[in-house]
């Protein structure tokens, strides 16, 4: 236990802020999401995991896979790279 005077700190106001919407998951038709989300959407980065187990792991916006990214396909191929776009499916 610290030694000196605690008196009239309160711990919980001394605890760094947690940032909103870091780790988040959304669950959609035919895959998951974990990673950033903003008004609802996966949004920033994050890992979607795919119903046949292939994932995508990278930059998405607006439930869309776009930006730099690391898809892997359900039999382990890997592409790596800028994705354009892709739709999420709709959540469920």
């Amino acid at each position: 236990m610290p030694s000196g005077d605690t008196k009239g700190i309160n711990p919980y106001t001394e605890l760094p802020k947690v940032e909103e919407n870091v780790a988040n998951s959304l669950k959609f038709k035919e895959a998951t999401y974990v990673g950033e989300v903003e008004k609802g959407k996966a949004h920033g980065v994050g890992v979607f995991t795919f119903l046949d187990g292939s994932t995508y792991e990278g930059k998405v916006s607006k439930n869309r896979i776009r930006g730099e990214g690391k898809y892997t396909d359900s039999k382990g191929n890997i592409y790596e790279g800028k994705f354009k776009t892709r739709l999420a499916m709709i959540l469920s």
